[in-house]
């Protein structure tokens, strides 16, 4: 485990059409404050690297 990581399991709601997870809500004990929630997608062969903050929180949901 990393120091400082927290899995946090994402509620579900389930019906006869489907599901939504929560990733994230203000109400949260988690929230810090409010960024960006953005999706990235890499191609076949593409190696994409991130860029440097002097600070910063990083939430990541991974969806399986």
């Amino acid at each position: 485990m990393i120091d400082g990581v927290k899995i946090i399991s994402l509620k579900q709601i389930s019906d006869e059409r489907g599901k939504i997870m929560h990733v994230m809500n203000s109400t949260d004990p988690h929230f810090k404050k409010f960024g960006e929630v953005y999706f990235s997608c890499g191609w076949p062969g593409v190696i994409k690297g991130w860029h440097i903050h002097q600070s910063m929180t990083i939430n990541n949901a991974v969806p399986i």
